[in-house]
Order: C-alpha cells, then structure tokens, then sequence
C-alpha cells in the first residue's frame, strides 16, 4: 500500500465492472502521490454475467456481488456510500445527496444505464432490471413463489411478463421460468410472456442460435408476442401503438435502457439516448479531465452495443489513461472487438454459445464452461492477494503545483510543535467558505446563563477513510457524555490533525473533516466556538464538549435493586472496525455500523428524561460490561444479564465467533479476570461482543420497572435486572 503523501485525486463514480476491475489494478499498482475516491449508493455492485443463475437459483447473492467497501479497503481506495446528483465541470465538483460535495482532479464515470421512464406507467407499474441490487429485491417480493407463501391454502394464478428482446430479457424470462417451475410443484399456475417490439426475437443472432432458444421458451411453455411496441401501463394492462392489449400480474422491463438525467443536466455531450460521448481514449468528448465506460459510455468513433464485455475490457485502458493524463502524457486507444463470445443462460444449468463466424455450440457442458468464466472473475475480488504496507514512495514531480516544489515535502522531516501546524491561508479559506466568517482570535468568551458548566473531553484517530464521516461521528460520540447526564449540549471546541498532503488536497480534507463536525453541531444544535490544527501522521480528532446542567442529572451510579437495565443501540462497532482494518469486514456490515455510530444519542436522553431512572452512562471504549462495572461500583448489587436479548450489529457475533477483536479488547477483558459478577456470561459466545470498544454506542441506563412499556416503545431493549448480591 502506498503511503506517499496525496497531492492529486481522481473520483470514480460508480462502482460498475469497469471501475471494479479498476481498482483492483490499482491496488496492486498504485501512483505515488495519488488517492483515488469511490462513490456509489450500494455497497455492493452484482456481476451481470451470474444474474440469470441468482434468479433461477444456482447463486446465492453473495456468489455474484463484489464487496466494493472490502475491494476499496483491501486497495487503498476511499469509499463513499451515496447517489450523485450532478456534477459541476467548473469547480471540478461531484454533488451527492446527502453529504457535501467532493471535489476531484480526475473524474471517471461507470454508473451503467438506467430504465426509461419515458413511456407513461413504466414507473409505477413496471419493475426495472436496472439497477441489478434492486431488482432482485422486487423480484424475490413479487414471484408467483412469494405470492404461494402468502397464501399456501390456494392455488395462485399468477401471469409474468417481461418486456424487451434482447438477450438479457430471454435470460431473465428463462431463469424465472426455471427457478418457479422447480419450487411451486403443482401448486396453480405460472404464465410467462416475453413482449418485444422487434418483428423477431433476438434479430441480431443467427438462425440457429434463436431456434435453440425458442426451443427453450417452449418448454416453459413461454409465449413469446413479437411486434409489439408498447406506448403505455396500466396496472395490468400493456398497450401496443397499434391497439393491442396483454394483460399481466408482474411486469418486469428490460427495454429501452437510458441514462441518468444528471448526465446532460450537468453539461456534457451526450447521444440521444443520454449517454456520454467519449473518444478512444474513454475521455468525454468536452471535457478530456471526465472519462466514462461501460454501458454509460457511447463510443463515438466505434458504437457498439450495450454489453458487459465492453465494460471488462476497458478497464486496462481506464487504468493507464487516468495515469498518463495525470502525467501528461500520451494516451492510449482503445478499439473495442466487433465479435465476441456470447453465452446465454437457458434457465436450467444449460446454455447456448455463439463467437462469429463459428457455429453455434450447446448444452449442459456450455453451462459449466460458462460456469467456469463468471466463477473466475469473481475470484478475482473474493480472493484478494494480502497487502504490504511499503515505505512511501516520491510522487512525481509534474503532479506537485510548482509553489509547493519548494516546500519540505517528506512527511518524517516536516516540523513539530507550532511549525506543525496547518496553514494560516489553507484555515482561513475553508472557514470562510463554510461559517462566512475568519475572525482568529486567541480564545472565544460565551455566556451561560449562570448555569453550572458540564464538561467532557474526547479524542478519536480516524477509524474510517472517510474524514466526513469520520468528523461526524467523532463529534456525536463526544456528546455522548453529557446526554448520559441529561445534561444540554452548548458548545464544542475541537482539535485536529490531518496527514501532510499538497494544499489543494490538505484544504479538500479539512472542508470535509469541519463539515461533518458543522453537520453534526447543527443537526445538535451545538455551537462550534473554535479549535485548534495541526499535521500529524494521521487524521485525528478531539473534541472538547460543554453543556450546561439540567435539574434531573443522570449519574452513572445510583444502581437500585429490581431496577430494568435497558440500551438503545446495537454493540459490535468495535469488532466490526477491527475486521475492517484487517480487511476481514463486508460492506453491508460496515455501512450498518456506521449507519448506527451516525445516530445521535439527544432523542433517546430526552426519552429518558421522563423515566425514573437510577443511573445511566454511554457505552464506549471499556465495552458494555466495563460500563456496567462502574455503574456497580461500592455496591452491594449485580446485574443478571438477558445475553439473548442484547442487540448486536449485523455480522459482530460472526466476526467474533472468528476471533475477531479490537485491540483494545485485550484490556478490557483483563480488566474483568477475577470480577465473580460476569463468570456466568464468559463462556457464551457473546462474552466478545460485551467486552467490545464502542465508537459512538449507546447509552445504558436502569429505569424502574414500571416504565418498561415507554422504554420499550421509544427504541431501547431491556437486556437484564438488578438483583443483590
């Protein structure tokens, strides 16, 4: 892994083929001086090439998805979770939804295509193919199975229709086929329909090659409506330009596949489907910084096709361009194949081939080569090599702004002490930019209304590469000491340290890192009254929390017998940051956690408020059971636990079962040996998950038994009592 430091950054929008076999390359070869930053709105980005197989069932979801949080951990890429909106070719901006906008150097575009909406009902009454991840949800809500399940007393009648003629919609039609026919037995009926508004199926392939697949369709006794252009949808209806009608019950659209509406808003040239153009060297024709593949991409000098080995393909070209253009230097073409190995799943484990001008090839054995390929590809992010962490390396000299070729740019000789700090230019534009205002001054006065001060100190180094996030959640988990006093938040200071960089990229990191603490103090209604910044080896954060006493303070003793122990989020952030950073985690338990650490504590305090309760602390470093301790300390009382009703976080119990641990785990257990209070919980397989490091967790509080039924109903579990000794 390359730690040189970062002066340029090159943003990957979409986390398609192209980008995924992207990264995978760059991870094993990456430029000195470079950070590449990945944005897609789902953790996970399915193969297209094993879709048939999911839905007739001979995958299950985790054969066919790339783990893109994992990939990106495994390659030293920064990974964003959200949707692009749009982007700004001016200020060399991608705007998201539901963070601030990231700024790039480079910018590469593999979002694939969506569906067109433009054909009225298409919307509300069809479901798209794409995006793949939300398809396969409907679908598994929508079968005829499902519909059977609902209702296992009576025979469902069920009529699915898929509109579009292409290869894709023949292998969505033949798998549901397939997998409904193996699993609904004799229970009713299953209609299919396949509408396209060719006069023939599959009218680019060969006699032969359609004659088989015909053949299949007849098996699944699938009825096949050509010449059928559809102008409109009902709720159950398909109407054709030339009056005729087809009913359905579930309708599936694999047709008319278009871009993105930001694409063109956002000022690029486009064909008239919406596409980017793009030159050989996969740069958009009016912008040579923006480059984009795969479906997304119209290939201006060669068009060809929609199809995912294009997007394979790419790649390598992809990867050497956004080198060289950052390099200046020449790029290379790329000339897609006009002929390539086409194989078509039949819904069973067959499949029929075709490679022009060979003939074409079927059968079982042709499914199993098939197989074989898709199996292959996926190896190549399922089984990731293991990373050496290497001395960081010189960044090329052209991508270091002349102005800073001056400066001392190894991060080991730059100063400490008040040398270290981050430029007075580099604070005073980011501030300015998001307060409207730079007024240093040596301290900030504020006023409290005589009220008495609570105070608490916190310090995180960054646990995620992502320094929004990372500023976010660092501040919520500071506040947590004071809502476990029901005390009110007024105020932070904070103390930051971000990793030497180019002053471009320094000033990108800090933007992100004070607008996910400005996001969070709004969102709190906290004040930021200022800080202080610093270089460091690593990104970190301390945050310095004021509040101000409220008549009915929580103490974290003050435990009474019988009382209700309750909790109001899931544990095992610690184990799941661990396998993080032992790149053991998968992305839909990551963006769980995190999605839970981005909770804030205030509502549940509040909650908590109009309870009777004992005592009450936040859940952090020392684990559940570490808090719990002191919450018992000099008392003559335990706590009898309930380990089955303690909420955990998706995949914590797994990891843990795996041995999987925090660093800080270690102490927190010893801390422990020798305490008789927790022998009865040691040996069940939880014992991990209560010992785990919060980042951000929950609070713990015991409330009288009398209000359990609000407790409950305001979000919080009761995981145990209190008993004497």
């Amino acid at each position: 892994m390359n730690l040189s430091p970062i002066f340029k950054e090159i943003v990957l929008v979409g986390g398609g083929h192209t980008h995924a076999l992207l990264i995978k390359k760059w991870g094993m070869k990456p430029l000195p001086g470079v950070r590449l930053i990945l944005i897609s709105p789902q953790v996970l980005t399915p193969y297209s090439g094993m879709l048939p197989g999911l839905i007739a069932g001979h995958y299950s979801s985790d054969d066919i998805n790339i783990d893109l949080p994992k990939l990106c951990q495994w390659a030293g890429v920064r990974f964003i979770q959200d949707k692009v909106i749009n982007i700004n070719q001016e200020l060399k901006t991608v705007n998201l939804l539901g963070r601030p906008a990231l700024y790039y150097d480079l910018l590469s575009l593999n979002i694939g295509s969506t569906p067109d909406h433009s054909i009225p009902g298409v919307e509300e009454f069809a479901t798209a193919v794409k995006p793949i991840a939300e398809f396969y949800q409907q679908w598994q809500k929508k079968n005829a199975l499902a519909e059977q399940e609902k209702k296992p007393q009576e025979k469902i009648q069920q009529n699915i229709t898929v509109v579009g003629g292409g290869a894709g919609s023949v292998e969505i039609i033949l798998s549901m086929a397939h997998f409904l026919e193996s699993n609904l037995a004799t229970q009713g009926k299953t209609h299919y329909k396949l509408i396209y508004q060719s006069k023939n199926l599959l009218p680019e392939y060969p006699k032969a090659f359609v004659k088989k697949v015909e053949q299949a369709c007849k098996k699944f006794d699938i009825k096949c409506h050509a010449d059928f252009p559809v102008i409109k949808v009902d709720e159950n209806t398909l109407y054709s330009g030339d009056g005729g009608k087809e009913n359905f019950d579930h309708l599936f659209w694999c047709a008319h596949a278009s871009a993105a509406k930001w694409v063109a808003s956002s000022g690029f040239s486009c064909n008239d489907s919406g596409f980017f153009r793009v030159n050989s060297f996969l740069q958009t024709i009016n912008n040579p910084d923006v480059f984009a593949s795969g479906d997304i991409a119209h290939m201006d000098a060669s068009p060809r096709p929609k199809a995912g080995v294009y997007a394979v393909r790419q790649a390598p070209y992809l990867y050497v361009n956004l080198r060289k253009r950052l390099l200046g230097k020449a790029l290379v073409g790329y000339k897609p194949q006009n002929h390539f190995l086409s194989l078509l799943s039949l819904g069973e484990r067959k499949a029929i081939g075709l490679r022009f001008p060979l003939p074409t090839i079927s059968g079982d054995w042709v499914w199993r080569w098939k197989n074989s390929i898709d199996q292959k590809f996926m190896q190549k992010f399922s089984s990731l090599p293991a990373m050496n962490i290497s001395l960081p390396e010189k960044a090329d000299s052209i991508l270091i702004p002349d102005i800073e070729k001056q400066e001392e740019l190894d991060p080991i000789k730059r100063c400490g002490g008040c040398g270290g700090k981050i430029g007075s230019q580099t604070l005073s534009e980011v501030l300015k930019e998001l307060t409207g205002e730079y007024k240093p001054e040596d301290a900030i006065s504020t006023k409290w209304d005589r009220a008495d001060l609570v105070q608490s100190v916190d310090q995180l180094k960054t646990f995620l590469d992502d320094p929004y996030l990372f500023g976010r959640i660092t501040v919520l988990h500071a506040l947590n000491d004071i809502y476990a006093m029901n005390a009110q938040a007024h105020s932070i200071n904070i103390a930051l340290s971000l990793p030497y960089s180019g002053r471009n990229i320094q000033k990108r990191e800090l933007r992100q890192l004070l607008q996910g603490v400005l996001n969070a103090c709004e969102e709190e209604s906290v004040i930021l009254l200022g800080g202080h910044s610093a270089e460091g080896h690593e990104m970190s954060l301390a945050v310095t929390v004021n509040g101000i006493a409220s008549n009915k303070m929580f103490l974290k003793q003050g435990l009474q017998e019988d009382d209700l122990l309750i909790v109001n989020k899931p544990l095992g952030s610690g184990l799941i940051l661990a396998a993080l950073m032992e790149q053991k985690s998968q992305g839909v338990d990551l963006a769980a956690a995190l999605l839970w650490m981005s909770r804030s504590n205030k509502a549940a305090a509040e909650k908590l408020s109009s309870m009777d309760v004992s005592s009450c602390t936040d859940i952090s470093g020392f684990g559940l059971l570490g808090h719990l301790s002191e919450m018992l300390e000099r008392s003559e009382l335990l706590a009898d636990l309930y380990p089955d009703k303690v909420p955990v976080l998706p995949g914590a119990l797994n990891l843990a079962k795996n041995g999987v641990r925090s660093s800080l785990f270690l102490q927190n257990e010893l801390a422990l040996i020798g305490d008789k209070r927790w022998s009865y919980l040691k040996e069940q397989a939880i014992w991990p998950i209560l010992v785990d490091p919060q980042t951000s967790g929950g609070l713990i509080a015991g409330i009288k038994p009398h209000h359990e039924k609000a407790a409950v109903a305001a979000g919080f579990t009761v995981i145990g009592k209190i008993k004497k000794a």
